[in-house]
């Protein structure tokens, strides 16, 4: 058994749920007030009752705000050049932006058409 790798899933685990909860007070305060907080703070405890702690580090998750909306996120976890954010450094699975930027379609190798979802057109 791998215990790091068990300690990795569980620390994500938490650290989706964390961001979600923190996600949903984000965009809950943004409606009532017609923009986001300046700080993650800002959010207790009207929208949520505690801030929660990035399970990787113990320490807030980071958040950015911008006049094209906002971004938080966890710097923990494992990463890779295919799973990372090249703005923030975050593992794309451990950030929440609004608006969502939508994905870039896949490009096929061999110059062939690719759908929405990355798969082959029959032509």
């Amino acid at each position: 058994m791998d215990v790091g790798g068990a300690i990795e899933t569980a620390a994500r685990g938490t650290a989706i749920s964390r961001l979600a909860a923190v996600s949903i007070a984000l965009e809950r305060c943004r409606r009532a007030n017609n923009k986001p907080p300046a700080k993650l703070d800002d959010l207790a405890p009207q929208f949520i009752k505690e801030i929660p702690l990035d399970p990787f580090t113990g320490e807030p998750f980071h958040y950015q705000t911008s006049d094209a909306g906002y971004v938080v996120y966890s710097l923990g976890g494992i990463k890779s050049p295919q799973n990372t954010d090249a703005e923030t450094g975050a593992l794309e699975s451990l950030l929440f932006r609004w608006p969502a930027r939508p994905k870039p379609a896949p490009v096929p190798d061999d110059g062939g058409v690719l759908n929405a979802l990355g798969s082959r057109l029959p032509f």
